[in-house]
């Protein structure tokens, strides 16, 4: 029976991952793991707000105040990227 992961209430990056630019592409990178993510503009945003003192919610808020336009489309993009993040071991727990 599989175990279901919450996703994290605040973010946080885990330690050991970077953004990486390779070849025009952004891409997270954790060397010890070899794990690597490939990273849309919204993405590495999304990263970069990941420091564990906003909710999910309040990283959609910022990124939808930036991209008015967006504004609809940017929770539930949001909220995919933080879980990509989290299924890929790339976000602390607490």
């Amino acid at each position: 029976m599989a175990v279901e992961r919450r996703m994290p209430q605040r973010p946080l990056r885990t330690e050991g991952y970077s953004v990486e630019e390779l070849d025009g592409e952004l891409l997270l990178f954790n060397a010890a793991s070899a794990n690597v993510i490939a990273l849309n503009e919204t993405a590495a945003l999304v990263w970069n707000l990941c420091d564990g003192s906003r909710t999910v919610e309040e990283i959609g808020a910022l990124i939808a105040a930036a991209y008015p336009e967006s504004a609809a489309e940017i929770p539930g993009d949001v909220a995919e990227v933080v879980a990509l993040f989290d299924r890929h071991g790339a976000l602390a727990r607490g």
